[in-house]
């Protein structure tokens, strides 16, 4: 039987010896005969050939469905149909969310297993109008063409049909011995009549999905609203490039006190943007983007060198009176050729001391990239650098965390603070938090401390513990610090 890369090779031989053939005839033989030689061509198995490539080339190999290319020339048959002009249509984007966990952990093949399993499911259930395609990676969209020429109605079907493939995903997906439950988050969107733009449609598409992803329902529905805030984020990001360049970022602190007396124990730095047009932007706004746009290093060592130089200066005027100032770093940076090397180096050049700066990791990230951020957290520790685990509680780790990495703080998130005063299970989650710290020999600092009746509450578990929060202090532009809290 000819496979598909067999009919490629055959294909590409028939075209490269046919033209040597014609060469030989003509002049090794052409001009010593005295008769004509007729070629008699079977151009059957060639049309069989240029269908398979056609096939390959318009199909992804995996899954049989349509690729980008087959996608691309299914809607340029759809636009151009006349049920176009008058009738709306319905495109879902979806991405698998928990794919690349199954593709870093049991392998590709079961990942391959998990796509082919998912595009049954799909043309099982969907009609025969309806195309399919697999764009790449985990990423599929499903069109269903002209559902109505009401508006009102078209969005009445894209819920129903939203809500049907969500339901695709409800049970598991059985591979050999494996029950794997995977999630979706789909872009949605409504295309109008004589709508023709392909790329357009599709990026409307990429957009509503991407924000999907962070939606509570995993489902959004495409609106200006939505392009409008992508081009906004394009446009943040492009300047973010050039923010260190510019001399746009700067450092601000935030105190961390004991609980009991209020004395100044460390503080966090925090890094600001002041953005030309829209004014001074806190790193929620902006760090997610540096993730994405590969910008975050950068940034990272900026405030790095800009920490060392203040506690430099600090040290200098003699005002030191910290512990410890810590700083973020997410852990995807710990995966960087020689980062500990790095760090190590910074700290040594400025002529600080290791336990003058603590390196906070989020749990959310750690827990991510924990296999290959354990060795370089473990470098920095055997060289005196501490860490602490920020925003404790949100990333649902395991006690077996804690346990292997033995990080010197926890940071409890401001989520599990907001709400003691108005309920006592919040409080007592707190508590059974704290009792789990102490079993590891943490020292425990409390975040989001907002007012004095969440001190008082929070007192009343541990007089030892180290806060901060507005209660206290708002993060202050480093001068502001200086003279407020070291002079």
């Amino acid at each position: 039987m000819i496979t598909k890369s067999d009919s490629f090779v055959l294909l590409l031989l028939y075209y490269t010896l046919l033209p040597l053939v014609w060469l030989f005839f003509y002049f090794v033989i052409g001009d010593n005969s005295r008769g004509n030689i007729v070629l008699i061509e079977d151009k059957s198995h060639e049309h069989e050939i240029q269908k398979e490539l056609e096939y390959v080339s318009a199909h992804d190999l995996l899954t049989g469905l349509l690729n980008r290319r087959g996608l691309h020339n299914r809607m340029e048959d759809f636009i151009a149909h006349e049920n176009h002009q008058t009738r709306y249509s319905l495109l879902f984007f979806l991405d698998l969310n928990q794919f690349k966990g199954i593709n870093d952990s049991l392998g590709h093949s079961v990942g391959d297993a998990v796509l082919l399993n998912v595009s049954k499911r799909l043309q099982d259930t969907m009609g025969e109008n309806v195309t399919l395609s697999r764009l790449g990676g985990d990423e599929f969209i499903v069109i269903m063409p002209y559902v109505s020429d009401e508006e009102t109605f078209a969005k009445e079907e894209a819920h129903k049909h939203a809500s049907f493939i969500l339901t695709l995903f409800d049970e598991p997906f059985v591979i050999g011995e494996l029950h794997l439950h995977m999630s979706v988050s789909m872009g949605i969107v409504i295309v109008e009549p004589k709508q023709n733009n392909i790329e357009e449609i599709i990026r409307h598409a990429d957009i509503s999905m991407y924000h999907a992803k962070k939606s509570t329902g995993n489902i959004s529905y495409y609106d200006k609203v939505l392009d409008e805030r992508q081009k906004e984020l394009f446009g943040l990001q492009h300047d973010l490039a050039y923010a260190v360049e510019k001399k746009q970022f700067e450092m601000f602190f935030q105190p961390i006190i004991g609980i009991k007396d209020n004395a100044l124990y460390a503080s966090e730095a925090l890094i600001r943007w002041y953005h030309p047009t829209k004014g001074l932007l806190t790193p929620d706004a902006f760090i997610p983007l540096a993730i994405k746009a590969g910008l975050l290093s950068n940034i990272t060592w900026w405030v790095l060198d800009e920490v060392c130089q203040h506690i430099v200066s600090w040290k200098k005027l003699g005002i030191w009176k910290l512990d410890y100032v810590s700083i973020n770093v997410n852990a995807q940076q710990f995966v960087e050729k020689n980062f500990a090397k790095e760090f190590l180096k910074k700290l040594q050049a400025y002529g600080l001391e290791t336990k003058d700066i603590l390196v906070e990791i989020t749990e959310r990230s750690l827990i991510e990239s924990f296999d290959s951020t354990q060795d370089v957290i473990n470098e920095l520790r055997s060289e005196g650098v501490r860490c602490a685990i920020d925003d404790f509680g949100t990333g649902y780790s395991s006690l077996s965390y804690l346990k292997k990495l033995s990080f010197h703080t926890l940071k409890i998130d401001r989520e599990f603070v907001k709400d003691i005063e108005s309920n006592p299970e919040e409080l007592l989650l707190v508590s059974t938090i704290l009792d789990i710290g102490r079993q590891f020999n943490y020292n425990i600092v409390i975040e989001g401390i907002e007012d004095k009746k969440q001190k008082d509450l929070l007192l009343g578990l541990d007089e030892g513990l180290k806060y901060q929060g507005y209660h206290f202090s708002k993060p202050l532009h480093a001068e502001v610090f200086q003279e407020k809290f070291l002079s």
